[in-house]
């Protein structure tokens, strides 16, 4: 049960504001950006799009969430990789 998930787990941190560089975070962000993921995922499948494009789609999320998390790591000057 649960495999195949990491994929999602990791995007709902990441879009919960916990950052994947480490440290920074909270239990609140990561429940709603668990919800936002599984939200867009039954939408997806609600508006009948091909179940191997959910991927696509959640690849997509962590992507723009990991360079939202960069900007705002560069803009608040939080110590460099």
């Amino acid at each position: 049960v649960g495999s195949g998930w990491e994929f999602a787990a990791i995007t709902a941190c990441a879009i919960g504001g916990v950052s994947l560089f480490g440290y920074y975070g909270n239990m609140f962000g990561l429940f709603c950006g668990l919800a936002l993921v599984q939200v867009i995922n039954n939408g997806i499948v609600l508006v009948g799009v091909n179940p191997y494009m959910q991927n696509v789609v959640v690849g997509l999320l962590l992507l723009l969430a990991m360079y939202l998390d960069v900007k705002r790591r560069s803009y608040l000057n939080i110590d460099k990789f």
